[in-house]
């Protein structure tokens, strides 16, 4: 493996399966919160707090781990990740009460910033100057692809076997996530040049490119409040006017696989 140079569609596609694995971890709790409510006796307030947990690390982890990438490299910072995602899927589920969900979202958060952070990194390394934008409304599609898959999945387990099941599976495919990664993602050949580069030069861009990436993250936060807004609590809405879980989160899914299937033709 280690003398293999993949084609770069190729290892598209297994970033995309392992991104499909965040997506799917993190409406884990939505697609339960029937379930949540009872078993741990919290309302939808608490749910909401589970729920923000899960992306609330990006706000301190992001930047410091930009820097950690370029000391340690991508895939270790990207299986990095996905241990602390699967650590706190499996404290949330055995813990079996709110303050273990809340400690557990947060240590699942902070592997999803990590991992989602180099995982864009490893696209644009190997898609630079050749279909970038495609290869990014790909990967784009993942994020809805995971969580459209976790609204007609998790429901029916958790009502069949239990919130818990749900947590054990979503960490159940971020294991299987961080193998492929371990197996088959290289690094391009151009990658370590860049990360060697003089830190001067690198500190340089940062600062120049400081208030524009500002400006877009701004604007994409922005867009995916919404958006989780809608996907997370619009199954609970149709439940209270008499849909089932199951048939209401499939309902809420059909606007997740459109978004999919409108994100690479876009690109």
């Amino acid at each position: 493996m280690p003398t293999l140079r993949p084609n770069r569609w190729y290892v598209l596609a297994v970033l995309f399966l392992c991104r499909t694995a965040m997506g799917f971890q993190f409406q884990s709790v939505a697609s339960s919160a029937a379930s949540l409510t009872q078993a741990l006796s919290i309302d939808y307030t608490e749910i909401g707090t589970l729920i923000g947990l899960y992306v609330l690390p990006g706000v301190v982890i992001a930047l410091p781990g930009g820097m950690l990438d370029r000391r340690l490299g991508d895939r270790q910072i990207c299986v990095g990740g996905l241990a602390l995602m699967i650590a706190g899927a499996l404290l949330f589920a055995f813990g079996a009460s709110y303050g273990a969900g809340f400690a557990g979202r947060l240590v699942s958060g902070t592997g999803a910033v990590l991992f989602n952070l180099v995982l864009t990194k490893m696209v644009t390394d190997w898609f630079a100057g050749r279909e970038i934008v495609t290869a990014m409304g790909i990967i784009l599609a993942s994020w809805p692809f995971g969580i459209g898959l976790a609204l007609v999945t998790q429901p029916p387990l958790a009502a069949h076997l239990g919130w818990q099941a749900v947590m054990v599976a979503t960490a159940a495919f971020c294991a299987v996530a961080s193998v492929l990664v371990v197996a088959f993602y290289r690094e391009p050949p151009h990658a370590a040049a860049v990360r060697h580069a003089p830190e001067s030069a690198a500190a340089m861009r940062l600062w120049r490119e400081m208030i524009p990436a500002s400006v877009a993250g701004v604007l994409w936060g922005s867009f995916n409040v919404g958006l989780v807004v809608f996907f997370s609590f619009t199954p609970g809405l149709l439940m209270e006017h008499g849909l089932a879980p199951a048939g209401a989160s499939a309902l809420v899914s059909l606007g997740l696989w459109l978004s999919m299937a409108s994100l690479p033709p876009g690109g």
